[in-house]
């Protein structure tokens, strides 16, 4: 195999943020894949900061707390993933 493509899904309305939980999600998915013992761990601070501050934002904005209550009702979780 010359070349690979993968990539994680985010939510679209977190555009032009760098989203912890995707990078880790990759590189876990990559560790599998080759069988790699690839530690993910370092990145659960960084996951956890970028879901308290995305929290934190919803917090103070009945827009974004709507379009998001929007959305979720469209989707239902199956197995660990969202499908619509």
């Amino acid at each position: 195999m010359a070349s690979l493509t993968l990539m994680g899904q985010a939510p679209h309305y977190l555009q032009g943020s760098t989203n912890p939980a995707v990078s880790r999600a990759l590189l876990a998915y990559v560790s599998r894949l080759l069988g790699l013992a690839l530690d993910v761990s370092p990145f659960e601070e960084a996951v956890q900061t970028f879901c308290t501050q995305c929290d934190q934002a919803m917090a103070h904005d009945a827009s974004i707390q709507a379009y998001v209550r929007q959305l979720e009702q469209g989707w239902c979780f199956k197995g660990g993933y969202r499908w619509k």
